[in-house]
């Protein structure tokens, strides 16, 4: 129980840590690099980049189905408003769709959460992009994971509300008012925990209570997120 609480501790003070700025989205009009094909991966500097390092994976791996390599993205900053500890953004060309989410981390320690979408086709894939620049595929929603890959939102609410009163319990007895996301410090510590392995993601998934497989986590946080923005504005939560 103290090793526990000690990394619940760590946790909440690398979450308290994390600031992500709240300003108002803005458009701006981009050409894409030729794509590179072979050799290794280039490290991504920012969400252009990863961006960039999926569609060279797509060019190489989805011939034909992949976008064309002369499209101009228009960005935007999609992040939702208070939302602190993780940013997100939108590019789009003609049908294509590509959002790039990810925690406000070390570069060092960034992972890249990348969706490629075009609704005219029915394409759709989905990704990681590491701080080394390697791209993983993962699972989108037409084609579920094996082994538990398919989103479980009951499940992966439960873990959070229990993660919320663990966090609660943990600072309840500091002075003053105290205002925090559970959801927010969970969801952003879900995009880094996809990129650890072994005991630090065991570890994480204990203080964060993840019961959930990585191929099942990520859908199911994705699924949450799409049923809370479809909830009418200014609807009233009852618990």
């Amino acid at each position: 129980m103290k090793n526990r609480l000690m990394n619940l501790s760590l946790l909440i003070v690398v979450s308290l840590l994390v600031v992500s700025g709240c300003a108002p989205a803005t458009d701006s009009t981009s050409p894409l690099p030729t794509p590179q094909t072979g050799g290794q991966p280039s490290q991504p500097s920012d969400p252009a980049g990863a961006r960039d390092g999926v569609l060279a994976y797509l060019a190489e791996d989805y011939a034909g189905q992949a976008p064309a390599p002369d499209l101009a993205w228009t960005k935007k900053r999609t992040t939702p408003q208070g939302l602190v500890g993780s940013e997100s953004y939108e590019y789009t060309a003609g049908d294509w769709v590509i959002t790039v989410s990810y925690p406000v981390a070390a570069p060092e320690n960034v992972v890249y959460t990348i969706v490629v979408a075009n609704q005219a086709t029915g394409f759709q894939w989905e990704g990681l992009v590491d701080a080394a620049g390697q791209v993983t595929e993962s699972t989108s929603e037409r084609t579920p994971a094996p082994g538990g890959g398919q989103a479980d939102v009951p499940g992966l609410v439960n873990g959070n509300t229990a993660f919320a009163f663990d966090l609660y319990q943990a600072l309840k007895g500091q002075s003053g008012n105290l205002f925090f996301s559970p959801y927010s410090i969970s969801q952003a510590l879900a995009m880094t925990c996809a990129g650890v392995r072994g005991e630090t993601e065991q570890q994480m998934a204990e203080v964060l209570h993840f019961a959930l497989p990585q191929a099942g986590l990520h859908p199911s946080f994705k699924s949450l997120d799409q049923e809370l923005a479809q909830r009418p504005q200014g609807q009233d939560a009852r618990i």
